[in-house]
């Protein structure tokens, strides 16, 4: 989404209409919740209250608007050739995305937007399936930037009058959001719409059977630095997760890369989190060649709707804007691991690291073939778990 083809950017003054109240309280809220940030405290629900109110009256005062014949034309194009990018959770997806955002011939769905496990079977109400989407534009994954139509009451009428003309005829509840999207920030060059949730991998097979002509991206990375940001945010929100979860949870998606690529190799693409942050534009060079797009030099920046957008990192001091920080000599892990940790993860991993170039000398000191024999078993019931969901 090039900045030039957004109908709807931020205003520099706040909107005057019924609604400038509440994006005025949205904006306190949007603050406090920033401070609160990646906890969930009550500054979170207390912005989805003041969204849902914003949203029961942008349903009230506007009605189901149609596109034109030429927009419909375009999309029943576009709607069969979307890209979804999975991978486990803090393994970079969310920068993949970013980088993604501006390309001129896609339209970016923000943050998680859970396809297959929150809308592939579900059927949701339409005032809160709207309320769910104007939540998603406008906290945006709960860090800055905010407000991804920019702070104009417009861009969101416009938002909700196409959601409730296509929630009354859209078999795929989902295709409605989608459709509106870009009815809002694409345009006739557009060729895609991409879809980002952590661990779409293990829904491959649900995603190809709803879009066969559908594009994966598949983002890895270093276990032991990926596993050290998730015990970060697991402390950080008491979760009661083990680092042995987070192992096999990675194992699997290394698993499932292999599985899915030998099945769709045209269409199925894995990723180094290492090699984007440091050789960024020789990877996604090699990127746009496998999926069919053209190379653009907005893929170089991270963005959100064409504003620079801020890293989703656990640490404070990474979380930059509009920057990629190279995190291929990170060793956060040396420290922020037990020992016992360590042998959980090399000793479960070591095939995938080692292969991935990830474990070297020092990190296989912590192979244990004891622990590898102990943890094999918990790796299959979790695969086990995945291929039951997954039916």
């Amino acid at each position: 989404m090039e900045e030039s083809t957004i109908k709807y950017i931020s205003s520099p003054e706040p909107c005057k209409s019924m609604a400038e109240g509440n994006i005025a309280q949205i904006d306190k809220l949007l603050k406090k919740r920033y401070e609160d940030y990646p906890l969930r405290k009550q500054s979170y629900y207390d912005t989805a209250k003041a969204i849902r109110t914003f949203t029961e009256e942008l349903i009230q005062k506007t009605e189901p608007r149609a596109p034109t014949k030429k927009e419909s034309a375009h999309l029943t194009k576009i709607i069969k050739h979307p890209i979804f990018i999975g991978g486990p959770m803090k393994s970079g997806t969310t920068l993949m995305t970013q980088l993604l955002d501006n390309h001129p011939e896609l339209v970016v769905i923000p943050g998680d937007a859970h396809y297959a496990k929150r809308f592939r079977k579900k059927r949701w109400d339409n005032v809160s399936f709207i309320d769910h989407w104007n939540r998603v534009m406008i906290l945006i994954s709960g860090k800055q930037p905010y407000w991804f139509f920019g702070r104009n009451e417009e861009a969101y009428e416009t938002f909700v009058s196409y959601q409730q003309y296509y929630l009354k005829r859209e078999k795929n509840q989902f295709l409605s959001a989608v459709k509106s999207l870009y009815l809002l920030v694409g345009s006739p060059k557009t060729k895609h719409w991409v879809e980002k949730t952590p661990s779409n991998e293990f829904h491959y097979k649900q995603i190809k059977h709803d879009f066969p002509q559908a594009q994966f991206i598949h983002v890895l990375r270093n276990p032991l630095e990926n596993i050290t940001s998730l015990k970060k945010l697991k402390n950080l929100r008491e979760w009661h997760s083990t680092v042995a979860y987070y192992a096999a949870m990675i194992k699997a998606s290394y698993y499932y890369a292999k599985k899915n690529k030998r099945k769709n190799p045209e269409n199925y693409f894995t990723i180094s989190y290492e090699k984007v942050t440091t050789e960024t534009e020789k990877s996604m060079k090699k990127l746009c060649k496998e999926i069919g797009l053209a190379y653009n030099k907005t893929l170089l920046e991270p963005t959100e709707n064409g504003k620079k957008g801020i890293a989703n990192s656990m640490y404070d001091k990474d979380r930059v804007q509009g920057k990629i920080l190279d995190k291929s000599k990170s060793k956060r892990w040396k420290k922020e691991l037990t020992t016992n940790e360590k042998r959980i993860i090399v000793s479960l991993l070591r095939r995938e690291g080692r292969k991935g170039h990830y474990f070297g000398k020092e990190e296989l000191q912590y192979y244990n073939l004891i622990y590898r024999l102990t943890l094999t078993p918990f790796y299959w019931l979790y695969l086990l778990r995945w291929r039951l969901i997954s039916k």
